[in-house]
């Protein structure tokens, strides 16, 4: 590489007398000489193994006599992303061929592959393993055939479909998220800073990899479409990291780049397929030039499609019947950005949404429950002898007392005392306008407060 000098010298001084320590249960171990491979996190390692493998990448490009995919023209034999190597093929017997040339090339230079971490894969629509992916071998080693394999952060199965690879990173999202509740107490922070740390830490993960596979995704065939799918704010980040990524890529085109993201692209475009003819069709629609402004009213678009259909899903589902009246226009409550205690906060929002353990809900629950309303009496105000329950079922006006979110609210006796120490206003509301008992943030905290001593007094 004709390097030489100063800098050589140094390079040079710098491996010849490389050390590390071992670090554990807090205790350091003497000095190790590393003897070989790169300086662990140093900047110039990467650059240096670079240097180190590529003749691998030109001895398996100069391969002849094997079939392997072809890009635009291009044949690509290998996709190498650091130490992590991925070896291509159309067939067993040149997979063998280029596993052999990997193997030469280990050999001679001293290096080392982890087999617990090799496979093979066959890609086919079955999504079977085939026998073609059998008895391939590293050296005298055989290699494992699986289903899918995770290279790098996105996971592929044996049919080219990226849906594991999206509940995968939903997996991991769910993780990140129980793991950042074990390290802070998200009760004491504001929501805003909740928001934040949610889009800092969860969203990256969720939408890792997006501009491969959110075109395959039935959200963006939707879009493809026409038909605008209801869009919550999560989704816009992958979706403009996807045409931000397309955008790049036709700008590589237009620069004639010879990478290789260059012509799988190349190749998207000329056959057509999924990826990019999706993509297509959504710019199309939105009747956008190579610009990112059309996202913004898609975005204006698809929200407003979110709240009709908001709308028309809460009208005709009749366990919404108390929410819709606290409920009235679509938009961020102001008691969630208030100062109420998180144990009364978590019971107003249960009650709200008819998410508690009152009888109006846990009485239709259950096979033998259902259809009766007996159930969902207040035993407080009525009776709990069952035989009495069920002679005053059968006279022809029986007019049950139901233990529901406004009965609780305003006439149960078992509430009373706790009703008479709320303020005028909250009672002016509670017997008259419970909109603006749910809204009022003064009136929320007395409300939240009560509703918590309620629950601990019935439960």
């Amino acid at each position: 590489m004709d390097i030489k000098g100063r800098y050589f010298n140094c390079m040079e001084y710098m491996y010849t007398h490389s050390k590390a320590k071992i670090k554990h249960l807090d205790k350091l171990s003497d000095k190790i000489d590393v003897l070989c491979g790169t300086e662990q996190g140093h900047p110039m390692s990467p650059e240096l193994f670079k240097c180190f493998v590529h003749q691998l990448s030109e001895d398996l490009n100069s391969l002849k006599d094997v079939e392997v995919p072809v890009l635009n023209a291009v044949e690509v034999t290998h996709l190498l992303w650091a130490d992590d190597l991925i070896l291509l093929a159309l067939n067993r017997a040149s997979l063998q061929k280029i596993l052999d040339v990997l193997y030469s090339y280990c050999q001679e230079w001293g290096l080392s592959v982890n087999i617990s971490k090799t496979a093979v894969m066959v890609f086919n629509r079955s999504g079977r393993l085939l026998k073609e992916s059998r008895n391939l071998k590293y050296g005298e080693r055989e290699l494992i055939s699986v289903r899918e394999y995770t290279y790098p952060g996105i996971t592929f199965t044996l049919t080219g479909s990226l849906k594991t690879a999206q509940a995968k990173l939903r997996q991991k999202g769910l993780r990140s998220y129980f793991s950042l509740k074990s390290m802070l107490d998200l009760r004491h922070l504001r929501k805003s800073m909740v928001t934040k740390l949610f889009d800092a830490l969860i969203v990256p993960i969720l939408s890792y990899g997006s501009q491969i596979w959110l075109p395959f995704t039935e959200f963006m065939r939707s879009f493809a479409l026409g038909s605008f799918p209801a869009m919550s704010q999560i989704a816009k980040d992958p979706i403009e990291k996807t045409f931000s990524y397309l955008l790049r890529l036709e700008g590589m085109d237009q620069l004639n780049c010879s990478t290789l993201v260059r012509h799988a692209y190349v190749e998207q475009r000329e056959l057509e397929l999924t990826w990019f003819s999706r993509l297509k069709s959504v710019r199309n629609i939105a009747a956008a030039d190579q610009s990112l402004n059309y996202l913004a009213f898609n975005w204006e678009q698809s929200k407003g499609l979110f709240i009709a259909q908001w709308n028309m899903e809460r009208a005709t589902n009749k366990k919404l019947g108390f929410y819709n009246s606290v409920k009235t226009n679509f938009g961020l409550e102001p008691y969630l950005k208030s100062d109420i205690p998180h144990q009364h906060l978590k019971r107003f929002a249960e009650f709200r949404m008819s998410s508690h353990r009152y009888n109006i809900e846990t009485g239709r629950h259950g096979l033998s429950k259902q259809g009766d309303i007996l159930h969902r009496i207040c035993y407080q105000c009525s009776t709990n002898d069952k035989q009495v329950l069920e002679n005053l079922k059968e006279l022809p006006f029986f007019c049950p007392i139901i233990e529901d979110e406004c009965h609780i609210l305003r006439t149960c006796t078992l509430y009373e005392d706790l009703r008479h120490k709320l303020s005028d206003d909250s009672k002016t509301c509670i017997f008259g306008d419970l909109d603006k008992a749910f809204k009022d943030v003064h009136v929320v905290k007395e409300i939240a407060k009560f509703l918590t001593k309620t629950h601990e007094r019935r439960f």
